[in-house]
């Protein structure tokens, strides 16, 4: 045993891994990466961007729409005269934005720059290129550009007694401003829940002061949130959204959904998105209801829990377990890291509000909460963001024991996630090359 540790703990082979993953990622990017640029309208969110010029800001917001990145569309929309142009710079320059600001954001969770910080640096980078947002038409990762500040915001900015006021700002700001990007957002509130919790407890202020500190951030999330929202809360007395659904139709997204897995759940379809997205479109539902009765689907998510909860754990199971062979995929072992604080059965509630395991646990919770509430096959799009949490949860537990004084047991996690890794980039250019 000691002579496998030996091996798989040698330095030598983790440098030289490290190379062997490095040329195999670029050669993986290079085959995926389109070489004449084709848009893809995803959703239709070109379509809700010209309805936005057509319309106007105001009746747009009234009728529901992705606010903040239309604005941004039409900024540069001003500059470049084309719509499919003014999508590509946006999602272009926040995927260079997640890259760059991610880089300082794990640089801040160690003291130097060494093999391991360059490994989980460079596994973040060449995930984020290989995103290639830039080739549609979907406000994703526009949505993570927020989400990684609001993340450094939480996890180091917060608990730094230096202008905390400041921070309690940014927090209600950024979760004004991820609302008026997509719903998906107000899942940012357990984070930011989650987060003051931990703060509450570990702060020295009074309790007046801290009162205080989370009303100031109370206060700037519903200025910013009426001033983004305003026309929406005066025709409709709601918050804008962009609906992808099918204007003028006694359907939603819900029933669509619902339809689909139940297909999937009496053996009539293949369990994949396929069975929702090809075989169950919005005319199969209008037919459905139309044959059995209007309340014969669930309208809202809190209706299917009601009248058929064992579906809603078998999608959260589903989508948990997609999840994590996902990391697996490409994290390799690394992953399993965020969990290790977890496993002591004695101080699991004493892991879980440690300060110092907070990105760890965002990610389990962020990850659980879309698992749950998404009712779908979960797409991994919608996490671009939030993956940051990943490399620096393990700079943060590989600064402790053991990790902190064996090597060894680094460099032994390290080049057993990189094999894994390569293996399966190797495994996807083939598959992509047979495509062809």
């Amino acid at each position: 045993m000691d002579k496998i540790w030996k091996i798989t703990g040698n330095k030598k082979l983790l440098y030289g891994l490290s190379i062997i993953a490095l040329l195999v990622y670029i050669f993986l990017i290079a085959v995926n990466t389109p070489k004449i640029f084709v848009f893809h309208n995803n959703d239709d969110y070109k379509g809700a961007f010209l309805r936005f010029l057509d319309l106007g800001h105001y009746d747009a917001v009234s009728e529901g729409t992705t606010i903040l990145y239309n604005l941004f569309l039409k900024g540069l929309y001003w500059f470049t005269n084309d719509v499919e142009i003014s999508f590509f710079l946006l999602n272009f320059l926040s995927q260079i934005f997640l890259i760059v600001f991610g880089f300082y954001f794990l640089r801040k969770k160690t003291k130097k720059i060494d093999i391991y910080f360059i490994i989980l640096f460079g596994l973040y980078f060449f995930f984020t290129i290989n995103l290639k947002s830039y080739s549609g038409a979907s406000n994703d990762t526009f949505l993570g550009v927020f989400i990684i500040v609001l993340l450094y915001v939480l996890t180091q900015r917060l608990f730094n007694k230096k202008d905390q006021y400041m921070s309690f700002v940014l927090i209600g700001l950024l979760l004004a401003i991820g609302i008026s990007i997509r719903m998906t957002a107000l899942l940012w509130i357990l984070l930011v829940a989650f987060t003051f919790i931990i703060w509450f407890v570990d702060s020295n202020d009074s309790i007046p002061k801290k009162i205080l500190k989370i009303a100031v951030a109370l206060i700037s999330f519903i200025v910013l949130v009426s001033a983004f929202h305003y026309p929406s809360f005066i025709e409709k007395n709601k918050l804008s959204s962009y609906d992808k659904a099918p204007k003028n139709i006694n359907a939603n997204w819900v029933q669509r959904n619902y339809l689909g897995l139940k297909k999937i759940e009496q053996g009539k379809e293949a369990p994949n998105r396929d069975a929702i997205w090809k075989h169950t479109k919005f005319d199969v539902v209008i037919k459905y209801l139309d044959e059995n009765g209007e309340d014969s689907l669930p309208k809202s998510f809190f209706e299917v829990i009601s009248r058929d909860p064992v579906i809603v754990l078998k999608m959260f199971a589903y989508n948990v377990g997609f999840s994590i062979l996902r990391f697996f995929r490409f994290w390799g072992f690394l992953f399993f890291l965020l969990l290790v604080p977890l496993l002591n059965k004695k101080m699991v509630l004493k892991s879980f509000i440690n300060k110092e395991n907070l990105a760890s646990n965002l990610f389990l919770i962020i990850t659980l909460a879309l698992s749950f509430v998404c009712f779908t096959f979960i797409e991994h799009r919608w996490l671009i963001g939030y993956e940051i949490l990943i490399p620096a949860a393990v700079l943060s537990y590989i600064s402790r024991k053991p990790f902190a004084v064996d090597t060894m047991y680094k460099n032994t996690v390290f080049s057993m996630s990189l094999i894994v890794i390569t293996l399966f980039n190797l495994r996807s250019i083939l598959n992509l090359i047979l495509a062809v």
